[in-house]
Parts: C-alpha cells; structure tokens; sequence
C-alpha cells in the first residue's frame, strides 16, 4: 500500500509533464472505437474555478450505462474526489459533479477508463487522463445568452431550421434537457433534440419534424441551466427564463400535379357559385396545326378533383380571352380561337354569359371593343353602380389603352379611346380599394408602372417603376386587403416571385419555403380565402394555393 501511494503522489506532482494535455492510448485494431474529444477544465489549465465541474465530450454516441463514478474519476495528491457523474446524450458529454467545492490551488487529474463503451458496446482504446489545476477562488459569475438563432422577431425563418443560443460561459451540458431548453407554437410544444457544443458554448434545439409554415414559434431557455461552476443562467425574474420568438416562412401548396383536366395556358380562371373555374385556353401539348385552342369548361371545389361542366361550350376555342363574374354570370370576351377547324376572323368581338357552366348564351356578337386580345375584364363600381369594365390589350394587331364599360353585356360604351397609360399587352388589372388598377405588362417594353382610377377616364400614375422587375404574362389579384403580383416574364425567363401592395406604390415580395414552379401565360383566382394559380407555359395543369 505504501508503494502505491508513493506511486501516485510522484504521478500528481510529474503527471502534468506527461498528461497536462491529456492523453489516451494508441488506437487498436478497432476504428470503431470512441475517444475523448474535449474536456473541461481544459488539460494544462492553471486556473480552474473551485466550484468548477468537469465534463469530457466523446466523438460518439455513448452507453450512459458505462459511465458512473467507477469510470470517470476526479483525483488530487488527498485522493479521488466524491461526486455524481451524468451523461447527456444531446451533446455525448459526460459530467463529474463534485460533492463539495475542488481544494484550491490543487492539481488535479481526471481519467476517464477504457470501460466506457460506445452505443454499440464497443470500449474505448485505452485510459484518457489529463491534468488541470485550480485557482484560489471559486467563479461566482453568472452566464448569459448573447446571440440567438432565429434572431427574436425574426420572420420568413425556414422550416427546417435549427434553433440556438450562443453563452458567454462555457455551460454544463447536463442542465440542457427538454424541459429547460423548449420551443412551442399555439399548438402546443415542439419535439426535439437538445445537444450543446462547448467549442461555441452553443446550445442547440433541433425540431424532430418540420416546423408548421407561416406559424409563431417561442424559444425558452430556464433557469435552471448553469455555468460549469453552477451559476445559474440570467433569465427574467417573473417567467423564469429568456425567451425569444420568430415566425416561419410561408409555403404555396401544390394541390395536385396535373390535374384531371389537359394542361394548358392562355385560359382564365373565375370563382363563382362556390366553385373555381377553369374555362378554355391553349394545350400547349397539342403540336397540330391550329390545334389546341380550347372550349371546355371545369369546376372544383378543392383544386385536387375537377369536374367537366362541358367538353365543348357553345363558343368555339380560345384563348387571350378577357373574363370576369358580374350579375351572377360567369362572362368572357374577346379571344382569338379557331372556326371550322381553321384561323377564320381568329379574333373575337363577342361577349358571352353562363349560370352553371353548361349553357352558354351570347350577349353580343360585335362588342363595341371590337375584336380584341390579350385585354383584361373587371367589375367596378364607378358611383353609378357595378358594371364591367374592359382594358387595353389588343386589336387589329395594335396595341390599345382604351377603357370600355358595359351594365348588360350587350352595350358597350367608350369610356376613353387613349387612357394615361400606355398601350399596352400581357399585363393584368384588378379591382381593389374602389379603384380599377393596371399593372405592368408590355408596350414593346415590359413595364413596372401601376395606374389607378375610379372612372375609367383620368388614371393616375401611381409608381413609373415599382419594386419588382419589369414583368410581362403574371397573375394579379385582390386578396386580403392587398394587391398582389404572381409569376410571370421579367427581364429574361418565367419568374416564380410573389408580391404585394396596399398603394400600389410601395411593393414588397413575399418570401416563400415552397412556391409554384417558375411560370408565364398562367391563371388565377380568390377562392376559400386562398389564391389559388393554375397552369401556364408548364403545360401541366398543375394547381397551387396559399396559404
């Protein structure tokens, strides 16, 4: 006994030389093995904090049941210190929690036995040891959380993020667990897995599922996580922990991938009766010459299952039709189509009206736009009641800026011949905060400008170039309480960009997990409080709604 005694006194007073840094045994015949990645306090370290614990971090995932106090020892020349040891499996850290406070100014050795095993029942190569020696004062300075991730507030914040809180302190991993590091929703709480880095004094929250799309989230770190010396976190007085919150991004929701109608672009869409329609438009699928041109007619009531109302409505095939819903009809008019199988007059002037779909009558046959493409039809009240009005586009090959109206259909009357805008194609307009507004499109330039007016007369430019690109081929549409600007053409391909605006001045872009595939020549609609897009030069029949 006396010889192993003054075996040991001689290893604590010349261990330092050998092991100050720590060492463990060379690796064996098994790759498999774990081994000791960082420990604290630190090896060769002179100042270590008498309150101080000691932990040691594995490269692995450990078997919690290996390491005890049998395993992991603390020692000093009075002998091995008495404590509890606990393994978190969140960060592979193994902490030695001293029963009382480390003698000061004393050299210590911790060792951590090849008897610890990994997961997988594999040992460790060999002993690790490693020295450190204690200051003359414990650390009573409380830890604090200086940067977090998502930032508090944050917005537009990924499903699949990870959320952190970087210390000033190095912490004990032990005091990270699920109840005192948790995220929840108005759903309730998350589940997740808790681990902390010591090399960044980070911790971390990782979700087990992706986060719910466009939903508030709130971080909590409690009090009860301490410092390695046992200090508590800062953390606010009344709820007992810091907290911080962020929203996650929004996602547009593909319904299906192709729908059961043929895929097509240059239609439009309307909701009416308490369905969304799809009425005609361009397969694009359809190579033959002067095929493709569409007069069929579809509705849903969920956007995954369309039902046929007609294969073949009483209006030949077309697209670049204008439509809207107006005294409980669904209308169209205008178009280019096909007649008796071949371009004849392939412009339209006609204005059409259905109640279900099926039947459809013909309000006029030579509207006083006059055969048209490409324009935009809308409803507004202009102080003398509701009535439809019809924007620019095109006719006779040249592009227009007119404004007509009609109450019936059947009369349409000029409301101007050259409106302040410029003529103009492929742009969109809406119906929003008792204006009619244009929106960009393409005048032999694609445009960002956005006009607005209650008169269809005077229009009034509300931005010469708005945030977004110049753009051509979009969607716009009138949803809760903004306007908003989908897909389309900007500088040199089809464009997946969403934004939005209260002023038709100031646009801002919405930013999105998932969204629609890039597109042009595309169709929208309101619909269950949603917007909802269908189609385009995908030529799928593909159908996305958000939110």
């Amino acid at each position: 006994m006396k010889n192993k005694l003054i075996v040991f006194f001689l290893f604590m007073a010349f261990g330092g030389l050998l092991f100050g840094c720590g060492k463990q045994a060379a690796p064996s015949s098994n790759p498999l093995a774990p081994y000791v990645v960082s420990v604290y306090p630190v090896g060769g370290s002179s100042s270590a904090p008498t309150n101080t614990v000691v932990t040691v971090t594995f490269d692995q995932s450990m078997d919690a049941t290996s390491i005890d106090t049998s395993s992991f020892k603390v020692s000093s020349s009075a002998g091995f210190v008495t404590g509890t040891v606990t393994y978190s499996a969140g960060s592979k850290t193994a902490t030695f929690t001293p029963t009382a406070d480390l003698a000061a100014s004393t050299r210590h050795s911790g060792t951590v036995y090849s008897t610890v095993k990994n997961s997988s029942g594999v040992s460790m190569n060999g002993d690790y040891v490693w020295i450190f020696t204690t200051s003359s004062t414990s650390d009573t300075t409380f830890p604090n959380v200086v940067s977090v991730s998502p930032t508090n507030g944050a917005t537009s914040v990924s499903t699949t993020a990870a959320i952190s809180a970087v210390f000033d302190k190095d912490m004990d991993p032990a005091t990270f667990t699920s109840s005192t590091f948790t995220l929840t929703s108005s759903s309730g709480a998350v589940t997740g897995g808790i681990s902390y880095d010591s090399s960044s004094k980070t911790a971390f929250f990782t979700p087990s599922q992706q986060l719910e799309y466009n939903t508030q989230y709130t971080a909590r770190l409690y009090g009860s996580i301490t410092d390695l010396s046992g200090n508590g976190l800062v953390v606010d007085d009344v709820s007992n922990t810091y907290a911080w919150s962020f929203t996650t991004k929004d996602s547009w929701i593909e319904k299906t991938v192709s729908g059961d109608f043929p895929g097509r672009n240059h239609h439009v869409m309307l909701t009416y009766d308490n369905k969304m329609w799809i009425i005609g438009g361009h397969d694009g699928n359809d190579l033959s010459a002067y095929g493709g041109y569409l007069n069929d007619v579809w509705y849903s009531t969920d956007g995954i299952t369309w039902t046929q109302a007609t294969p073949a409505a009483a209006w030949d095939g077309r697209d670049y039709m204008g439509a809207c819903v107006y005294d409980g009809k669904m209308w169209i008019t205008g178009g280019q189509g096909l007649s008796a199988g071949s371009y004849i007059s392939p412009w339209r002037d006609e204005a059409w009206y259905s109640t279900d779909g099926i039947t459809w009558t013909l309000a006029t046959g030579s509207a006083g736009f006059g055969e048209r493409i490409h324009h935009k039809v809308i409803v507004h009240d202009d102080g003398g009641g509701e009535k439809m009005w019809l924007l620019g586009g095109s006719k006779d090959g040249n592009m227009q800026n007119d404004v007509y109206y009609s109450a019936d259909g059947v009369t349409w009357t000029q409301a101007t011949a050259a409106a302040a805008f410029s003529a103009r194609v492929y742009f969109d307009a809406v119906a929003y905060g008792g204006k009619m507004w244009v929106i960009g499109g393409f005048d032999n330039n694609r445009l960002n400008d956005v006009w607005s007016s209650t008169d269809g007369i005077t229009w009034t430019q509300e931005t010469a170039a708005a945030a977004f690109e110049p753009k051509s081929n979009f969607v716009a549409l009138n949803y809760d309480g903004y306007m908003w600007v989908l897909g389309g053409f900007s500088t040199s391909s089809p464009d997946n960009d969403v934004w939005y605006s209260a002023d038709g001045a100031t646009w801002t872009q919405k930013e999105f997990e998932n969204s629609f595939d890039p597109r042009i020549y595309h169709a929208g609609t309101v619909y269950n409080s949603k917007m909802w897009i269908v189609g385009g030069n995908t030529n799928t029949g593909d159908v996305w709604s958000y939110p």
